[in-house]
């Protein structure tokens, strides 16, 4: 489709002499003699550049600008001037006015033809990039949709681990609480009859009784640290500990009875900043995992040794 010029001087021989060379080079053109003419033209059609006279009878080229970039799409249209005025006021009062580019008359024709395709070139690129943002805008505008809608699945999903979690922390409650009542009991009445047992048979029973017993004490007293971490935000009071005091007392409680034994590897360390009673738990938990595939009179060895970034902690059955 050919693109669409507008034409306006108030000179016809001008008009002629343009219009016929703007033809001859595939654009369609329309002509106005006068401003007012030219805005009647400018509402009714779609124009992709104006070239218009300066010096105009009624109104001049630069009041006509003005009123065209007033139209509603008359700021993308480009308007070059034909002006036979070529001071400095001039030309900065074209351009204020909305003009993008001007000739001065009497205008070459090689000139007018390189100065329409290039502006008209521009257009396009100016078309073709508002378009370009007009989709990222709305690409934008749907991403920042599915942020928002995946903000609010994140945070109903985050309620609802908060509910579980909650529920958990209850849970864990109620069953460490509710388990060591009659945990105690039992461990009770198995150490009685453990004194009371006779044959190999017997003793053997309440050994392994025993071990259940513990490790289903174990369970619950770590239900109940878990219980209480989460209750306090994951904080806990430090101390400074001996080292050789933390592993003392989780030897006792871990290898008692176990007939396995135990011994400590450790250079010159300094007391270390610590919860004391996790610590614990947790080198009663590796502990008793040794005890569990270590057989019966072998020796559990824990060595403790200064490193770069530590302490390091190596428990070899």
């Amino acid at each position: 489709m050919a693109e669409k010029i507008l034409l306006v001087d108030d000179q016809p021989k001008n008009i002629q002499v343009a219009g016929t060379l703007l033809s001859a080079n595939g654009y369609e053109v329309e002509a106005a003699t006068d401003g007012f003419r030219a805005l009647e033209w400018l509402s009714e059609e779609s124009f992709d550049l104006v070239l218009l006279d300066v010096m105009m009878p009624g109104m001049d080229g630069f009041e006509t600008c003005r009123r065209l970039k007033q139209l509603p799409g008359g700021e993308d249209i480009p308007v070059i001037f034909l002006t036979a005025k070529s001071d400095t006021d001039s030309l900065v009062e074209g351009f204020q006015s909305g003009g993008i580019d001007y000739l001065a008359k009497p205008f070459q024709a090689e000139e007018l033809m390189v100065r329409v395709k290039t502006h008209l070139e521009m257009k396009q690129m100016r078309a073709k990039l508002k378009d370009v943002n007009k989709w990222l805008q709305t690409e934008v505008s749907n991403k920042t949709i599915e942020i928002t809608e995946a903000n609010q699945q994140l945070k109903d999903a985050l309620l609802k681990v908060e509910s579980l979690d909650k529920s958990k922390d209850n849970f864990l409650k109620i069953i460490s609480h509710e388990i060591r009542t009659p945990l105690n009991g039992i461990i009770g009445a198995s150490f009685l009859l453990k004194s009371m047992a006779v044959s190999p048979e017997q003793k053997e029973f309440f050994e392994m009784l025993d071990i259940s017993l513990k490790r289903l004490e174990s369970f619950s007293y770590a239900a109940l640290q878990i219980t209480q971490l989460q209750a306090s935000g994951n904080f806990f009071p430090k101390q400074h500990v001996d080292v050789h005091e933390i592993v003392e007392e989780a030897n006792k409680i871990a290898l008692a009875d176990q007939q396995r034994r135990f011994f400590l590897e450790s250079e010159d360390i300094p007391p270390l900043n610590v919860n004391k009673d996790l610590f614990v738990t947790a080198l009663i938990k590796l502990l008793d995992n040794a005890i569990r595939y270590s057989p019966a009179d072998s020796l559990i060895t824990l060595k403790v040794h200064k490193q770069a970034n530590g302490l390091h902690f190596k428990l070899t059955d």
